[in-house]
């Protein structure tokens, strides 16, 4: 019998179960630490950068480099480029703006290729989940290209309306998608497009305005806000005070970016090869894991937030959360919290933007009285408590066998509730767990035959933290 109270009723059928319930969280032999997003300069060094040392694109730049995508020597086509471009777009919104929230989307569709972006973007975003309606105003029906593209739209029931409808729904829409005009435009818009953007520039202004509690809504622009001069901004005074809420770079950032206000500016088309990299010497930020795009500044300014962000004073750094999850988990049907917990951790994993759902923080307490806390992998759980591994003889390990009083908490920033329920989990999902851990059986020949990770290291602990409450944190 070791220091660790010794469950007696768990056999190995109770082991088994547990690898079961914990086949997609596969031990790495280790316990990692969490991991921020990553972000590289091409052909540079690694690590986070300020946002103005990423590359800009004239308007001329841009546009030879999508000719130079498109040549014989690098073998892209239009609609593939278009492909990945609607892709990154619908990405990048579903991580700001989760079909939960925001579900109803107004694409508004202007007649090139960045319309054609948009067209893509509305078919990802009906298979997200999101209810799609799109504004196509000049379709062009001899176009092959933009005939496929709204006959694949039409299959899915997608609907089109015309532009007095699409103006009137803009208000009352959660998402607006600016896909009007991108970097080859040049002039003022024109009639239907100046009416849909002078909707969007009221409803842009009505947001900021609102001295209530605001309902979401968001408008997102597409590598370039319709009306901006592609290398100047906003020179017609289009969009007065308050721009998009949202810009999304594809490639890379046109200049007009550098003058950019809203809230979030994020780059997407994860396809530029290395020929491309050096010939316009693009600096560019590593993708993060497997996403389609990153986020890479946003505020007053690209140049003029990173400044600002520079001085801050500490105190003064907050994030203010959007509620995403289900309200159905708060209909007070889930009384059991590990019943709540698992649905919960099943909608962490199903964003798809947190890298590792099961990573939880770990505080044990030494025989001083001195807390100390770390990162380790949740490994199974049901009524009895959360499952992880340790070796018996580390810090933590030391520490049960002298006080056995421990807690954990998850987080999880993509995942959050609904109308900042701080009875459920406040504005992010924060879980806190608290109680007794328990050494449950020394088992290291039965994980070595089950995985090869563990060889003959003495990573057998399996501690539990029992007497489960979930509270808030803001």
């Amino acid at each position: 019998m070791t220091s660790f109270a010794l469950r007696h009723c768990l056999r190995r059928s109770a082991l088994d179960r547990i690898f079961q319930k914990t086949a997609c969280l596969q031990p790495r032999g280790r316990e990692p630490t969490l991991r921020p997003a990553r972000l590289r300069m091409l052909g540079a060094v690694s690590g986070q950068r300020s946002v103005s040392e990423y590359s800009f694109l004239k308007q001329t730049e841009a546009q030879q480099l999508d000719a130079d995508l498109m040549s014989p020597e690098l073998g892209f086509s239009i609609d593939q480029l278009m492909e990945l471009a609607g892709l990154s777009c619908a990405s990048a919104i579903a991580a700001e703006y989760p079909a939960s929230t925001h579900r109803d989307v107004v694409i508004l569709a202007g007649p090139g290729n960045n319309g054609g972006d948009g067209l893509v973007c509305a078919r990802h975003l009906h298979h997200f989940g999101y209810s799609v309606s799109v504004a196509y105003p000049k379709f062009r029906a001899e176009n092959g290209l933009y005939a496929g593209l709204v006959t694949q739209l039409n299959g899915l029931g997608v609907r089109f309306v015309d532009v007095e409808e699409a103006i009137g729904a803009i208000p009352s829409a959660k998402v607006v998608v600016d896909a009007m005009f991108g970097f080859s435009f040049t002039g003022v818009p024109r009639e239907p497009f100046s009416s849909l953007i002078g909707a969007m520039a009221r409803a842009i202004q009505d947001d900021a305005n609102a001295s209530e509690a605001k309902k979401p809504f968001a408008v997102v622009a597409v590598d370039v806000p319709s009306g901006f001069h592609v290398e100047d901004g906003d020179v017609h005074g289009l969009y007065g005070d308050h721009h998009p809420h949202m810009l999304i770079s594809l490639t890379a950032p046109k200049l007009c970016a550098r003058t950019f206000r809203g809230e979030l500016h994020y780059l997407g088309g994860r396809f530029v090869p290395p020929a491309i990299a050096a010939k316009y010497d693009l600096r560019l930020p590593m993708y993060p894991g497997s996403s389609q795009c990153v986020k890479i500044g946003g505020g007053k300014g690209d140049e003029a937030s990173a400044r600002e962000r520079d001085k801050q004073d500490v105190r003064d750094i907050r994030k203010t959360y959007e509620p995403t999850i289900t309200e159905s988990l708060f209909d007070g049907r889930h009384a059991d919290p590990f019943d709540l917990f698992a649905r919960w951790f099943e909608e962490a994993k199903g964003t798809g933007m947190i890298e590792e759902p099961n990573a939880m923080a770990v505080t044990s307490v030494g025989p001083t009285g001195q807390p100390s806390t770390r990162y380790v992998l949740l490994r199974g759980f049901d009524a009895a408590g959360f499952t992880f591994f340790t070796n018996y003889d580390s810090r933590k390990g030391r520490h049960f066998a002298s006080n056995n009083k421990c807690a954990a908490t998850f987080f999880w920033e993509s995942l959050r509730s609904p109308g900042g329920t701080t009875e459920a989990l406040g504005c992010t999902c924060w879980i806190r767990s608290c109680g007794a851990s328990m050494r449950l059986i020394s088992a290291s020949s039965t994980l070595r035959g089950r995985n090869p990770l563990f060889g003959s290291r003495m990573i057998w602990g399996v501690a539990w933290i029992q007497r489960v409450t979930m509270s808030s944190t803001r």
